[in-house]
């Protein structure tokens, strides 16, 4: 395999859909669980091509009050040759990697200006997690 090189050439944010629940209580002080669900995509655009899309949905939940609904996408346009039949493992696990840091940014800065307290997702290995979350969904289904 020759080297190559994952170069992220356009960024762009897809979606962003908040809805405050004017139904929720601020003022009681206690921890809020959210139901959040992540989501990727891989588009091939050509042999050296890819569009990637992450987001995270944050829905309401039918037993527990939530302050807010979220649904964030963001996708990059990578470049990397031959990726499709050489580096497939790399374009699925550096571009997730490349791109939740803007994910995580966008979130903060949304909720953080819809005037709820602001939402900060986790440092944490996104690539592991869905990796994981893939294997689950493997075995669920056998």
């Amino acid at each position: 395999m020759e080297n190559s090189e994952l170069l992220l050439l356009k960024y762009q944010v897809d979606k962003v859909e908040f809805a405050f629940n004017e139904n929720f209580d601020f003022s009681k002080d206690e921890s809020i669980q959210l139901n959040q669900k992540f989501g990727r995509d891989f588009k091939k655009i050509d042999e050296d091509h890819c569009k990637v899309t992450i987001g995270l949905f944050i829905e309401q939940m039918e037993d527990i009050p939530m302050p807010f609904t979220l649904k964030v996408e963001v996708s990059g346009i990578f470049q990397l040759k031959n990726w499709e039949n050489n580096s497939l493992d790399l374009m699925k696990t550096n571009t997730i990697a490349i791109l939740y840091p803007f994910l995580r940014a966008l979130i903060a800065t949304l909720t953080s200006n819809a005037n709820v307290p602001p939402y900060i997702l986790p440092v944490f290995n996104v690539v592991s997690w869905f990796e994981k979350n893939e294997k689950k969904k493997k075995k669920d289904n056998q």
